[in-house]
């Protein structure tokens, strides 16, 4: 993905090396925030204001726990769970949208994880939940200190 086509608050904000993998808009945008942006080092939730004026709250992998995710009729729905007991959550996002946004976090996590993470899913007649889940793991291969040395 263009850094040229990221909003220019993220652009700013993003670490060296760092890459944006997926990023999502929600539907509505009135509510915050009003992105999420997978990379592959963390989860961003940014809110883009006017003015240059923005919102931005990161989540490394490494402090994730779980993610639900819910999908009905016509949007859906994003809880993140950090270690600490921390809960966010977007709504109104586009279904396929979170879907492959869901697929990029547990592709990135898997790449640093030495235990597998676990995606499991439930279908019923009219909405699905996906729900993520991090190894809890004392030791995490980091791509970041491969980098540095």
């Amino acid at each position: 993905m263009s850094k040229k086509s990221l909003p220019k608050g993220l652009r700013e904000s993003l670490e060296p090396e760092e890459e944006v993998l997926y990023m999502v808009k929600k539907k509505f945008a009135l509510e915050k925030p009003k992105w999420l942006i997978v990379s592959n080092r963390r989860i961003i939730l940014f809110d883009e204001k006017i003015l240059g004026r923005y919102e931005l709250k990161s989540v490394p992998f490494e402090k994730l726990e779980r993610i639900v995710y819910h999908g009905g009729i016509v949007g859906s729905s994003f809880i993140i769970m950090l270690e600490n007991g921390e809960e966010l959550k977007l709504s109104w996002m586009d279904k396929d949208e979170s879907k492959k946004a869901i697929g990029e976090i547990y592709d990135a996590v898997n790449k640093i994880a030495i235990e597998r993470p676990l995606l499991n899913k439930k279908k019923n007649l009219l909405s699905e939940e996906w729900i993520f889940e991090k190894p809890s793991e004392l030791v995490a291969r980091s791509t970041r200190a491969a980098q540095q040395s």
